[in-house]
């Protein structure tokens, strides 16, 4: 069972496995997903139910490396792992979104992704093209597609903890 939301919310998942159990659904079925239609949907997945943490919400605003916190802290903002990124097919990187340089280990950044899946560009589009699909760190030459979205790996996971432009479309409208 892969779940792909925006966001992936453990507490959904719980309420869900304790709902299905007695039909025999079991914790390690439950997966969390991250993917986008530019890279052919799928980037990773793993569980769910395990492997959770609450971390604090200042580190997740960019205010210093991210590490969970000990026990269930009222503060705390609980965010599900959506397993881990196969490095043989996708390279992941965590890039400081004012600098353009990867940031230090279980810093917050924006994801960026190069690979076999990942598209071309846009149809008729060089200009959106360029901006999302041809970026690349200092001094190297692989293109990354910038995913517009904010996360970090934390124990060999990625975890997505925001969208660099957070629009609610309502009624039709931005």
């Amino acid at each position: 069972l892969l779940n792909g939301s925006e966001p992936v919310r453990v507490e959904a998942m719980e309420a869900f496995l304790e709902r299905f159990a007695p039909a025999g659904l079991k914790k390690k079925a439950i997966h969390g997903g991250y993917g986008m239609a530019e890279l052919g949907v799928y980037a990773s997945s793993g569980p769910i139910l395990t492997g959770h943490h609450p971390f604090d919400p200042a580190a997740l605003e960019n205010r210093g490396p991210v590490l969970p916190l000990a026990g269930r802290d009222p503060g705390a903002r609980l965010i599900a792992p959506c397993g881990v990124v196969n490095p043989e097919h996708l390279a992941l990187r965590i890039v400081d979104m004012q600098t353009g340089c990867e940031c230090a280990p279980q810093h917050v950044g924006e994801i960026w992704l190069a690979g076999p899946s990942v598209g071309k560009g846009y149809w008729n589009n060089a200009e959106a093209t360029e901006a999302t699909f041809g970026n690349r760190l200092p001094g190297r030459s692989k293109t990354y597609l910038r995913t517009g979205d904010k996360g970090f790996v934390y124990d060999g996971r990625i975890y997505i903890c925001g969208r660099l432009k957070e629009i609610i479309i309502l009624r039709g409208r931005n």
